[in-house]
C-alpha cells in the first residue's frame, strides 16, 4: 500500500495512505507523470490511484520532516500535498479547512473506508459522526465542537494542530476553541498523531522520540472520553459491531462478543458478532435448545434496536 509512516520506530505508523487503501502487488510502482500527478500503477501498468495533479515534466515532489509529501511545479508552486487529502490521521502543523474530514478504516488491517467519520462542517462545527459502510450513508452526529455560528465569518474555519502538538479550532471571530491542553506534551521530545480510530474515537498520541526499553503510543486525549455511552444505537452500529459490548479499560476500548455468539470476522476484534449456532425448524423443537442469560451493567443507550435505511436493508 502506497503510504507514509513514522520511520524512526520500530512501530512503522502509518500516518497517511490513498483513501479506500488499495493494496497493489509486488512490482507496482508510483512515480510523477505530466499531467497525472503522483500515480500508483500495478505490475501490469494499470493505473490504481491518483492525486490527478495537473504538473508539468519540470515538477518534483519532496518530503517534508512534518510527514507532509509535497509536490510543487517548475516555480516551486505547490500543485498537490498529502496535509489536504489526510485519510484517518493529522499530524502537527496540519490544517484542516472547512468541508475537510478524516474517515477511519475499518480495522487496524483493513484499511477500506470504515464506519466513522470526522468533518468540519461548513457550519463551523467540527463533529463525528457514523457512516454506513456499504452505502457512505451518514448517520447522526456523536460529538459537536460547539463552534457553529449562524453568521459564518465568525464560526469554526480551521482544525488547526500546531507544532507543538495544541490542537484546536479557529473561529473566524479569532477566538479559539481548546481540543486539548496547551503544551501537554515536549514537541521535541515526542512524536505525535491524532487518529479517528476504527471504534470511532478521535484520539491524540504521543511516543517518545528516545524511547528507553519496549514501549508504544500513548493516549493524550480521547475524543469522546466515554465512547460506549456517547453512541446509541438508533442508527448503525455503535463503537463495537451488531451484538457486541462495549466497554473501556482506561482509555482503551474493548468489544466483547456475549456467550453464545462469536466474532462474524476473527480477524476484527471491534466487529460484529454472530450467533454460534442458529436452529432450524427442520431439527424440530427441544425444549433444551433455549435459554436466557443474564448479563449484568449493559444497557442500549437510546434504543434497543437499529433503524435502518430501505437502501441498507436491501443489501443485508
Amino acid at each position: 500500500m502506497l503510504s507514509i509512516w513514522y520511520d524512526k520506530i520500530p512501530n512503522k505508523t502509518v500516518v497517511w495512505y490513498p483513501k479506500g487503501g488499495p493494496m497493489v502487488p509486488r512490482g507496482s510502482k508510483v512515480e510523477l507523470r505530466d499531467g497525472r500527478g503522483l500515480v500508483l500503477s500495478d505490475p501490469q501498468g494499470k493505473e490504481v490511484w491518483t492525486s490527478e495533479s495537473n504538473i508539468s515534466d519540470r515538477a518534483y515532489g519532496f518530503m517534508n520532516d512534518t510527514g507532509n509529501f509535497v509536490i510543487v511545479d517548475g516555480i516551486s508552486r505547490k500543485v498537490w500535498e498529502s496535509f489536504r487529502f489526510p485519510t484517518d490521521t493529522i499530524l502537527p502543523t496540519q490544517v484542516m479547512e472547512r468541508s475537510g474530514e478524516l474517515i477511519s478504516k475499518i480495522s487496524e488491517t483493513n484499511f477500506t473506508l470504515g464506519r466513522f467519520q470526522l468533518t468540519l462542517l461548513q457550519d463551523g462545527n467540527l463533529i463525528l459522526r457514523k457512516r454506513d459502510i456499504r452505502s457512505g450513508v451518514l448517520y447522526n452526529t456523536y460529538y459537536r465542537s460547539g463552534t457553529r455560528d449562524s453568521n459564518r465569518s465568525i464560526a469554526g474555519k480551521q482544525l488547526i494542530y500546531d507544532e507543538t502538538g495544541y490542537m484546536y479550532v479557529l473561529k473566524g471571530s479569532g477566538q479559539i476553541v481548546d481540543l486539548n491542553r496547551k503544551d501537554a506534551i515536549n514537541s521535541r521530545l515526542y512524536y505525535q498523531r491524532a487518529t479517528l480510530e476504527s471504534n470511532g474515537v478521535f484520539t491524540q498520541y504521543y511516543y517518545p522520540k528516545n524511547p528507553t526499553g519496549n514501549t508504544d503510543w500513548t493516549v493524550l486525549r480521547p475524543l469522546p472520553d466515554y465512547i460506549c455511552d456517547w453512541i446509541d444505537g438508533t442508527d448503525g452500529t455503535g463503537a463495537c459491531g451488531f451484538n457486541s459490548v462495549c466497554s473501556l479499560d482506561g482509555n482503551r476500548v474493548n468489544c466483547e462478543c456475549p456467550k453464545g455468539f462469536s466474532l462474524l470476522d476473527p480477524n476484527d476484534p471491534i466487529g460484529d458478532c454472530k450467533p454460534v449456532s442458529a436452529p432450524t425448524c427442520d431439527e424440530g423443537y427441544d425444549g433444551n435448545q433455549f435459554d436466557f442469560i443474564e448479563l449484568t451493567n449493559i444497557d442500549w443507550p437510546g434504543s434497543d434496536y437499529v433503524q435502518m435505511l430501505e437502501e441498507e436493508a436491501s443489501t443485508l
